[in-house]
């Protein structure tokens, strides 16, 4: 598949749509398994719409393609969220962590109804 930069995903008003969704959800965590050359982007966009406030944000690595971009994502993201916010983490790693939470969330909401 490839990724690319669409319109869609970059577009304010899914940012906004996103904030409608989440209503008064508290501490928020972002998790970004996206193509990293969007990183910057996606995370930028999230604090345009007034997303990063009381949010975490995860992003899988490669965090960067070198030194130097990984500064300068590192940059981008401290603009937007708190250094304690930002969660940079292997996707082999974390995959078991996220599907275990995401099964625990299916779980708890077949309970609730």
């Amino acid at each position: 598949m490839l990724y690319t930069a669409s319109p869609y995903i970059l577009c304010l008003q899914t940012f906004k749509a996103l904030k409608l969704a989440l209503g008064n959800a508290q501490h928020p965590a972002h998790y970004l398994a996206i193509p990293p050359a969007l990183f910057a982007t996606v995370i930028k966009r999230l604090g345009a719409a007034g997303l990063a406030d009381q949010a975490r944000v995860v992003v899988e690595k490669p965090f960067g393609r070198d030194l130097s971009s990984a500064r300068t994502l590192n940059r981008v993201a401290r603009a937007v969220f708190p250094e304690d916010s930002i969660f940079r983490i292997d996707h082999f790693l974390a995959k078991e962590a996220i599907m275990n939470i995401r099964g625990r969330v299916l779980f708890v909401s077949k309970l609730a109804s």
